[in-house]
């Protein structure tokens, strides 16, 4: 198989990785249901993973990521968990995909090297991105960061079954331009928060409401 031929067949699993740094169980859920559906096929040795019965399982999972994702405090503490747990999800998507290679341990290592790289980078952007949520007095931006990774996940996942090749790219620009805006906007919000408590420590006695008035 030409070497270009087996790079383009590589953006469909890449884009899978990407979505899966996002939300880990999604792909999972979608590739299952589809594989029973008869609409797509696996690799024989990941089979297991997307039978029948494992679909009830990703729902729960991708339902409780996705709630907990919603709270500050739960995230806050799963995000250390998900450094492990989004890659080895990441690594079942992407290695019930790859049958380019020439044998089973080469197509094995490309899963893992994508999932590693693309995944991981996606998760650790992420957190990254959401240093200001542990700001005080800000709980919901948690929530509106949450829809709107679930958004970007969902179209990703659309784009990746519908236009393989050109998804792999939109993703990657779309993914790690929205956090690294998102980031932008977290750190602006720091900066107003740190003005807000000197304004506070400079002058007690003006309410809340007036010291952001007069930041303003």
């Amino acid at each position: 198989m030409p070497v270009l031929t087996q790079l383009l067949e590589l953006f469909f699993p890449a884009t899978l990785a990407i979505c899966s740094g996002l939300r880990a169980f999604l792909p999972l859920l979608l590739l299952a249901i589809l594989y029973q559906a008869g609409k797509i096929e696996v690799v024989p040795y990941f089979a297991f993973f997307f039978a029948k019965f494992m679909i009830p399982v990703y729902f729960l999972l991708a339902i409780g990521e996705i709630v907990v994702d919603m709270f500050r405090i739960l995230d806050d503490f799963i995000d250390n968990i998900f450094l492990l747990l989004r890659p080895v999800a990441s690594f079942l998507a992407v290695a019930s995909q790859i049958n380019s290679f020439s044998t089973p341990v080469e197509n094995i290592i490309a899963a893992f090297v994508i999932s590693l790289l693309f995944t991981t980078s996606v998760h650790v952007t992420k957190v990254r991105s959401r240093i200001l949520s542990r700001a005080k007095h800000y709980l919901s931006f948690n929530f509106n960061s949450s829809l709107l990774e679930d958004a970007i996940c969902i179209v990703g996942l659309v784009l990746a079954f519908t236009l393989p090749v050109p998804s792999f790219p939109i993703m990657f620009f779309v993914v790690f331009f929205t956090l690294k805006e998102m980031r932008k906007v977290k750190f602006s919000l720091l900066e107003h928060f740190a003005e807000a408590e000197q304004a506070r420590k400079a002058d007690p006695k003006v309410t809340k409401v007036k010291r952001l008035k007069k930041l303003r």
